[in-house]
């Protein structure tokens, strides 16, 4: 799920952006008999504003309101500067930040405000001119419906964590570690600080609290819901995945490896990210890893 709100965030930032090109085309259309039509541009709008009067020319009384200066630096100058912050953020924001998508929002909401009021900026006397919406309505329009559905998609693929809470007792517990006796580990009765590397994980949350894993040297323990796993979760364990990860022991480096193959993620040390599918990542003896939440952690010592 984190891999797909990143690529949605990232997706919805560049749609946003692409509004920018609409800058450069014709925004309001001028259309009079026996004369060539003339058309404005976003550009044109914000480029005048410095210069207090609108572009219209010849075509109609120029002179702008301070009304329109504002209306033209929120509607038109200030999105096109959130919209260049959107596609940053995006990109180089974690998989669990939403501020990219709810600015996604943002924008393209004051983008569908510019088009709806552009005839703000109309002349009220305009002579036999007549004035009317360009392409670039349709393309704000059309990119800003495009990237609040990406920025929607990557909110819901975006994954809560949710709050601790105390469990006295976890049901089903012991026949559940009667029937995963391949699992080869031993219950202690409280959590301490190894001196040394030792080999060995220690569940710290969850399904197997309190319980102690040792590793063979250099064999792999897989983890997760399928029964042919070395330590196998229930069913209701929703965030750990079919196959969610392996992990091996070596004793001449002391360290640890671990394969993550999960849809949820393996996080280490609390780290907002989740570890990269199918590759070995090395871990230290202390690092604590969450399989999908903070529902099931473990101490690797």
């Amino acid at each position: 799920m984190n891999r797909g709100a990143k690529g949605f965030r990232v997706i919805s930032g560049m749609i946003i952006l692409f509004n920018l090109v609409a800058v450069f085309l014709p925004i309001t259309v001028c259309t009079q008999e026996n004369y060539p039509t003339l058309s404005w541009t976003t550009f044109d709008y914000i480029l005048h504003m410095f210069s207090k009067n609108l572009p219209y020319g010849e075509a109609a009384v120029s002179e702008i309101t301070t009304r329109q200066i504002i209306w033209i630096a929120g509607l038109m100058l200030l999105p096109a500067f959130l919209a260049v912050i959107t596609c940053i953020w995006g990109i180089v924001g974690s998989a669990r930040q939403m501020f990219s998508g709810l600015l996604a929002f943002v924008v393209s909401g004051i983008y569908g405000g510019m088009v709806a009021k552009v005839s703000y900026l109309w002349p009220v006397e305009a002579g036999n001119c007549v004035f009317s919406r360009g392409i670039a309505c349709n393309v704000y329009i059309a990119l800003a419906i495009a990237g609040s559905i990406t920025a929607l998609l990557a909110l819901l693929l975006t994954p809560r964590r949710p709050k601790t809470r105390k469990v006295s007792a976890i049901p089903q517990v012991d026949e559940i570690r009667q029937e995963q006796k391949q699992a080869r580990y031993n219950v202690i009765l409280e959590e301490k600080q190894p001196a040394k590397p030792r080999g060995v994980m220690v569940g710290m949350k969850g399904m197997y609290k309190g319980a102690e894993i040792p590793f063979a040297d250099g064999e792999y323990v897989k983890m997760g819901r399928l029964t042919d796993n070395h330590l196998v979760f229930e069913r209701g364990q929703g965030k750990v995945s079919r196959n969610h990860c392996k992990i091996k022991w070596d004793s001449s480096t002391e360290k640890y490896t671990i394969v993550d193959y999960s849809s949820n993620g393996t996080f280490v040390d609390g780290a907002e990210d989740c570890l990269p599918q199918n590759l070995e990542i090395q871990l230290m003896p202390g690092t604590v890893i969450a399989l999908g939440d903070e529902t099931n952690v473990f101490r690797l010592e």
